[in-house]
């Protein structure tokens, strides 16, 4: 038909036009058959290269649901690159503008079809593409609708969610329907409050008005709907407490969903009265006070979830009753007590979240027969004592979250036998003992957390098995000996977190078999490996730190090949070698971190594209050469800490060019030449500028009192001349400042920084002297100044002073 189409309108041509609304012609065409259709064709919008796919879909959706032939019948359609068009019957009469405008033409069109037809027109996008006619004869139709009271009565349900629907519910005429059942408005852009005269709708049982902006409080007269059986008034905005003849008329509720909006007040005792209830959502308000005994009464239960607001008081034990209860969410909020034994009692349970709150006691064994359970969410409350060896009885159990609390004795061997579960919390406990071989069973594992507990012994080889696990943080414990080498097997595994322990031995070379890793922390243990053989390339990996351990060897070109990396921390070991340029590649690190180890050779011009980096540490090697001048280049350095080396030449002007430097320590090297001036643009330079035990010659530049917010100075341990600049009194952050052992002169800023350093650093002399000048030649020079005068005494005085390897 496509070719049939093109062929007769010769391509659209105008001539065969019958009419034009918003960015659409129709087309008249005789078919090669003999019919004849109407052909609305689609172009794009203005500016716009595509048509409006979005458009062009509704309006074959709205064809296809009206399906009246008087008014159109869609025969077919076509989304070309070339052209995109509807394919529908010929009417002669004209189109919907002229018979809604023809009183006798609109009088054959009955309710139900004035209503599919209203919810076409919007749904097909109408009302901001038709023409002026059609829209006309719409608000026209519309009168005239809203004078047949008999078409009112008849309607028994108003159902536009989604709808896109504006404005406020007050001018609605509610009365005017008195025998709807059903009002569903939510997901709109609704606003204002709920009107009082809502309750003309005596007969409703349903309402949802959920996903708006109403505000405002709930009207009393809303307790005049007896027949109410679903009140959906979530994701909304109103405020005040609840009315307690809400309960009491409200018999026939089956479901009263008030989540997220701003409630306050409390849950009243009259909500017992609710027998048929099988969902009650109050959570995301502000309702605070007791959870009434007589929730208990509401035996029809099924879904209860009170979380995130301000309960307080214990956990009635009465919710023992709730016999068919599946859900129960109690999580943020102030709930204190212990668990009562008799939620023990809900077989049905199949989630039990209590988390975030300042439960205490013991976790009663008792939940061990909620064999339905999959959920059970105790974490970040009080609760004391071992975790009950009966919780290996919920074998269709998902999750177990019992992270934050005060947890003591060992990890059950009995967890062993959940073999359903995916989630493993136990973090942040006071847990003893070993971890239990048993936990190699739950071969559906996928994160276990255990971490700041005192687990004690090895990483058992049955964690090989955990085949699934993506997470296994193990970190901060008290375990000893090697990862074992099944960890090859985690070939999943992208978080492996295992700092601050006391492993020992090798890194197995089976760890280069788990390439899917993301974040690595093995830092704080004593690990020996070599760690050009231990790791392999890891594509995806983007955090990696085993610093502080006793690795050795050099570090791998493979490096390079992890474009992910955002941290690389190797600091703290026994490293040899150089740095290798290939590091240059990481462009997206943000952290390099090499200090305390054995490196030697120059720092590569390649750390230069490292453009994210902010924290470089390459402190305490034995690095030499210059320092590059492509360092310059990292505009988001924060942090530069490259003391301790064996660095030479002068500091590169460029280093200026790093805006963003809070910190920047170069003492501890041969650096020699004048300190650059353009140090000084370095205006939020703060924590710590320490050029001490170098070379460095000529006058100090005024540019540096440009440092207005930084709060150590150290120059100390150099040949600087000339005097101080007064620029430096507006340093006014300063803290702590030290210039000794220079070949300084000249008067000492008037700052309080200043002041105190002199006396700080001369706290000894008034045993030897009261002479300001020598005290103020101490703080200059330092004791080499005034040796000469005071003999053997000053000489033991220089060499505690001094602190230069």
């Amino acid at each position: 038909m496509f070719e049939d189409i093109v062929e007769v309108t010769e391509g659209f041509d105008d001539k065969y036009c019958v009419g034009t609304g918003g960015y659409r012609k129709v087309y008249k065409a005789n078919l090669p058959s003999g019919q004849e259709v109407a052909v609305k064709k689609h172009h794009p919008f203005k500016g716009a290269d595509q048509i409006d796919q979005r458009s062009f879909r509704n309006e074959i959706q709205a064809l296809t649901e009206i399906g009246l032939r008087n008014i159109v019948k869609l025969y077919g359609f076509c989304s070309h690159a070339q052209f995109s068009f509807l394919v529908y019957d010929y009417m002669e009469r004209g189109s919907l503008a002229n018979i809604l405008s023809n009183d006798e033409g609109a009088a054959q069109l009955d309710w139900t079809i004035r209503v599919k037809v209203i919810k076409a027109f919007l749904s097909s996008n109408a009302l901001t593409t038709s023409t002026f006619g059609e829209g006309e004869a719409l608000v026209k139709w519309k009168d005239s609708l809203l004078q047949s009271q008999a078409l009112h009565s008849c309607v028994t349900e108003i159902s536009l969610p989604n709808a896109g629907l504006q404005g406020k519910l007050d001018n609605l005429s509610f009365p005017s329907f008195p025998n709807l059942f059903h009002l569903n408005l939510s997901g709109n852009f609704l606003t204002g409050t709920i009107p009082a005269h809502i309750s003309s709708l005596s007969k409703l049982a349903s309402l949802d008005l959920s996903m708006n902006y109403i505000s405002g409080i709930l009207p009393l007269s809303l307790a005049n709907l007896t027949h109410i059986s679903v009140i959906d008034i979530s994701y909304n905005e109103i405020i005040g407490e609840l009315a307690p003849s809400f309960f009491t008329n409200w018999t026939k509720l089956i479901s009263l969903q008030f989540q997220n909006n701003q409630f306050s007040g409390k849950i009243l005792s009259q909500i017992g009265l609710l027998k048929h209830l099988r969902i009650l959502d109050l959570s995301g308000n502000k309702i605070s006070g007791l959870i009434p005994l007589e929730i208990g009464n509401l035996q029809s239960l099924i879904q209860l979830r009170l979380h995130s607001n301000h309960l307080s008081g214990p956990i009635p034990p009465s919710l023992g009753n709730l016999t068919k209860l599946m859900n129960l969410y109690l999580f943020d909020n102030q709930i204190s007590g212990s668990i009562p034994t008799q939620l023990g009692n809900l077989k049905n349970l199949v989630e039990l979240a209590l988390y975030n709150n300042n439960l205490t006691g013991q976790i009663p064994p008792a939940l061990g027969s909620l064999k339905n359970l999959v959920g059970l969410a105790l974490s970040n409350n009080s609760l004391t004592g071992p975790i009950p060896p009966a919780l290996g009885n919920l074998k269709n159990l998902v999750g177990l979250s019992l992270w934050n609390n005060s947890l003591t004795g060992s990890i059950p061997p009995a967890l062993g036998n959940l073999k359903n579960l995916v989630d493993l919390e136990l973090s942040d406990n006071n847990l003893t003992g070993p971890i239990p071989p048993a936990l190699g069973n739950l071969r559906n594992l996928t994160y276990f957390y255990l971490s700041s507990n005192q687990i004690s012994g090895s990483i058992p080889l049955e964690i090989g098995n955990l085949v699934k696990l993506n997470v296994l943080d193990l970190s901060s414990n008290l375990l000893t000996g090697s990862i074992p080498s099944t960890f090859g097997n985690l070939t999943k595994c992208e978080f492996f977190i295992a700092f601050d322990n006391h492993l020992t031995s090798e890194i197995p070379k089976s760890f280069r078999n788990c390439t899917r890793l993301t974040r690595v922390r093995l830092d704080g243990n004593q690990l020996i490996s070599n760690v050009s053989e231990a790791f392999g390339v890891y594509p995806h990996l983007y955090f990696m730190d085993v610093s502080n351990n006793r690795l050795f060897g050099e570090l791998s070109l493979n490096w390079g090949e992890c474009r992910y990396l955002t941290m690389l921390q190797f600091s703290g070991n026994m490293i040899t070698g150089r740095i290798p340029h290939e590091i240059g590649w990481l462009t997206r690190l943000g952290v390099l971190g090499l200090s305390s180890n054995r490196l030697v050779g120059e720092i590569p011009k390649e750390l230069g594209r490292l453009t994210s980096l902010f924290i470089l540490n390459l402190s305490d090697n034995q690095l030499s050469h210059r320092v590059p001048q492509e360092i310059g280049r990292l505009s988001n350095l924060e942090i530069l800490d490259i003391s301790m080396n064996n660095l030479a030449g002068p500091i590169p002007p460029q280093l200026g060019n790093c805006f963003k430097l809070r910190y920047l320590k170069l003492s501890e090297n041969y650096l020699n030449g004048s300190i650059p001036f353009q140090i000084g643009n370095q205006i939020h330079l703060r924590g710590a500028l320490d050029l001490s035990h170098n070379s460095l010659n000529g006058e100090i530049s005024s540019q540096i009192g440009n440092l207005q917010m930084l709060e150590m100075l150290n120059l100390s341990h150099n040949m600087l001349s000339g005097s101080i600049p007064k620029s430096f009194e507006g340093m006014l952050r300063l803290k702590s400042v030290d210039f000794s052992y220079n070949d300084l002169e000249g008067p000492i800023p008037n700052s309080k920084a200043f002041q105190m350093a002199i006396v700080e650093s001369s706290a000894f002399l008034p045993f030897i002297t009261k002479d300001e000048e020598i005290k103020r030649k101490w703080f200059l020079k330092g004791a080499a100044e005034i040796h000469f005068q005071y003999g053997i005494m000053m000489g033991l005085m220089h060499l505690n002073r001094s602190w230069k390897r």
